[in-house]
């Protein structure tokens, strides 16, 4: 398949296609007679696999590091697993803090008539009063300052008749 037809498959910009070979992170795309690119079934899987790491918000510098011990003629599968196990205990943590966040969540809405009883309708009612009135006294302020500008001026105009 053509890169506009890999592009369309996977989500992704044919730029993006280019930059992901460009830098290593596939393998060589085969090119067909014409030079153009032809993607196969298996480098269509390494694309979704950097999908799958850039899903996770880990930089692309660390799936970068896995393909190139996945790629070197060394036997890297350990160094791969640790790869793989550090990322997936930063998922967890991850993971743990958003759970906590949900947990607030469902826990308010699972509350949110008894939340809204009379002692906070009364706090927040409280604050709007405040509210209310430090924008009359700014207002007022304004309006004092503009009449006293005006009085000033009319004197300035008087002293020089």
């Amino acid at each position: 398949m053509n890169i506009k037809e890999a592009a369309a498959r996977t989500g992704l910009s044919p730029d993006t296609l280019r930059y992901y070979e460009k830098e290593g992170l596939i393998p060589s795309v085969r090119r067909d007679e014409s030079g153009y690119r032809d993607y196969d079934e298996h480098t269509l899987s390494w694309i979704e696999l950097i999908q799958r790491f850039r899903g996770t918000g880990i930089p692309i510098g660390r799936f970068a590091e896995y393909v190139k011990l996945a790629f070197s003629d060394s036997d890297s599968k350990e160094a791969r697993r640790a790869i793989l196990l550090e990322i997936r205990d930063e998922l967890k943590a991850r993971l743990e803090r958003l759970q906590s966040c949900l947990d607030v969540m469902e826990y308010k809405l699972a509350n949110y008539d008894d939340l809204c009883d009379p002692v906070i309708m009364e706090i927040v009612e409280a604050w709007k009063r405040a509210a209310s009135k430090e924008e009359k006294h700014v207002s007022h302020d304004a309006a004092a300052d503009e009449q006293s500008s005006g009085t000033n001026k009319a004197k300035s105009e008087k002293r020089r008749s």
